[in-house]
């Protein structure tokens, strides 16, 4: 303002106006008092400030700023006090031009300041794009993995770096001739396909898949790749960055370890089968041989039992023959003689010879029933232990069968908590059966013996619980189908659910408390008659109803030798 305010200029506009023009600075810091007062006045916030100078003359004082607004300038005007009206209207206008005047200048100043700065902003601006780009294409050719700008719409490329031409075999004119999906293998195409989608949207800023690529000669390479959006200055979406890691040896290498892990659990699981197979042969050759012992003690026992027993059952009708002679005698003489002496009737009251001749020969006649009973019991251990036949022999089933049900039939006597267990036979007709008689009569007992046992817990549960009891009973049913024979045991004891079904036959299951079984009962048994006699063994049953086991085997079948007594599998 001081450029175009200056003393000529204030002068000027006093001839102009025809009235006296002061102008002072108003950061001036000693100003005469009239405008000492009239700066103050003005600072305060007062739009005008006149005073009287004189008698004959009033000032009117008026404050200049600049265009920030800061105080510039104190004009003072100075006129006769017969025209103070008029040279105060003068003075408002002056002040009204001269601020119109400032603001126009101020507007021009503000102008200029403005385009100045766009300018050097834009400079600003172009100078750090062309930093921010260079930096972008010295990092973008420097670096160590694979990089490509493609086309946010077709795909196509457009730039990649050296990392990539040597990752793929192609040189950097060949590659920008593709698109994305020509590089890619078909098969991984589409397999992050929603991904790029949600890319695209702005959904997500970037992603990141395993997938394989295909080198110049075709062969396939497993890349990590990274994908992120390039965007123009308005911020629109305009390319694809993809990034590529070359990670084919880490594949290869998890593919060895997956293989040798497969290879080691496969070993793993081969070695727990074969330990479990061994323990399951170990249980069976001890079985075996306990099974085995067990024969040969019995039949070690049968005979020499058999023979004093044959003695006396040999014995037994002479000496009853002989024994009714005698009593024939005496009663022929008690005939002859009726009244013999004293001496002879003591004799005769103190051996009660009335008894005698009444009770001696009931007790001849029980001691044939006892002693044929011996008989008949080594009979039936020496037919379940049968360990001179162990080779193939046609025997018959129901004399196994009964034999069997021979030896335990203490078992089946009344306890102190059920009735005595009811065996119903149901034969049918058989011939003789090619088979391990040894064996089968095993596959029996264990059968029967877990059937008298699953009857004792049943009567022993219902009887704490006071419920109804049903009659307990063994149920033996034989039968001839084709060419081969069967024979059903059932029972009406607590039965067991179709998730004891499954593993029935396993070695070492058992639904019996620790110490009351073994487990391998029913596993020895299914290797009899599946493994050794080519058969089938089955159960079904219903959880307190009872269980019902079905043997089947061939009437007429060369089997292999088997001198063990159980199958088993090295």
């Amino acid at each position: 303002m001081g450029r175009y305010l200056n003393a000529a200029e204030v002068e000027r506009l006093s001839e102009l106006i025809q009235v006296s023009l002061t102008l002072r600075q108003a950061t001036e810091a000693s100003l005469p008092d009239d405008f000492e007062a009239a700066r103050t006045a003005l600072l305060n916030g007062q739009p005008d400030f006149v005073r009287a100078l004189r008698l004959d003359a009033v000032a009117g004082y008026v404050l200049l700023k600049d265009i920030q607004g800061n105080p510039a300038v104190l004009l003072r005007a100075e006129m006769p006090r017969v025209i103070y009206r008029q040279g105060l209207l003068s003075l408002r206008y002056l002040g009204v031009s001269l601020l119109s005047l400032g603001s126009l200048f101020g507007l021009v100043i503000w102008l200029l300041w403005h385009r100045l700065m766009c300018n050097l902003t834009e400079r600003d601006r172009m100078e750090q794009a062309l930093f921010q780009e260079e930096r972008f294409r010295k990092v973008f050719e420097g670096a160590p993995i694979g990089m490509a700008i493609a086309n946010i719409h077709s795909g196509q490329i457009v730039k990649v770096n050296h990392a990539l031409c040597e990752m793929l075999d192609y040189t950097s004119a060949e590659l920008e001739t593709k698109t994305l999906q020509e590089i890619t293998h078909s098969d991984d195409w589409k397999q992050n396909s929603h991904l790029c989608e949600k890319l695209i949207s702005g959904a997500i800023a970037s992603y990141q898949s395993e997938k394989r690529y295909l080198k110049q000669n075709q062969q396939t390479l497993w890349v990590n790749s990274t994908a992120t959006l390039i965007h123009d200055p308005q911020g629109n979406a305009c390319y694809i960055l993809g990034m590529f890691e070359n990670v084919t040896e880490r594949k290869q290498t998890e593919a060895i370890l997956r293989q040798s892990e497969a290879q080691y659990r496969h070993q793993a699981e081969q070695l727990s089968s074969a330990l479990a197979e061994l323990q399951q042969t170990q249980a069976q050759l001890v079985q075996s041989e306990k099974m085995s012992s067990l024969g040969q003690l019995v039949a070690g026992i049968a005979h020499e039992v058999n023979n004093p027993v044959n003695f006396i059952s040999g014995n037994l009708a002479h000496v009853d023959n002989l024994t009714q002679d005698l009593l024939n005698l005496v009663r022929l003489y008690q005939e002859r003689y009726p009244q013999p002496s004293a001496e002879i009737m003591a004799k005769i009251e103190a051996a009660d010879l009335d008894f005698l001749n009444e009770d001696l020969p009931k007790l001849f006649s029980s001691m044939k029933v006892g002693s044929e009973r011996i008989r008949q019991l080594i009979s039936s251990l020496c037919n379940f232990s049968r360990l001179n036949e162990a080779d193939i022999k046609a025997v018959d089933l129901h004399e196994g069968i009964n034999s069997t049900l021979l030896l335990l039939q203490s078992r089946l006597q009344a306890t102190e908590v059920r009735p005595a267990i009811q065996v119903v036979k149901d034969y049918e007709n058989l011939p003789l059966v090619e088979c391990y008689a040894k064996q089968l009569n095993q596959v029996f007992m264990n059968i029967l013996l877990n059937a008298i046992e699953a009857i004792d817990r049943k009567w022993g549960a219902e009887q704490e619980s006071g419920k109804a009891k049903e009659p307990p009973y063994i149920w033996i049913q034989t039968w001839l189908k084709g060419d081969r024979v069967g024979v059903q045991i059932s029972d009406n004891g607590t039965g067991f659910s179709e998730q004891v079904k499954t593993r029935i036959f396993d070695p070492f299951f058992t639904t019996k408390a620790i110490g009351e079984g073994t487990g391998l009962g029913l596993s020895v048994s299914y290797q009899i008659v599946v493994g050794n006699h080519q058969g089938q063994l089955q159960c079904s049953s219903i959880l307190g109803q009872g269980a019902e086991f079905t043997i089947q085997v061939p009437l007429e079948r060369q089997l292999p030798q088997c001198r063990t007594g159980i199958a088993t599998r090295l």
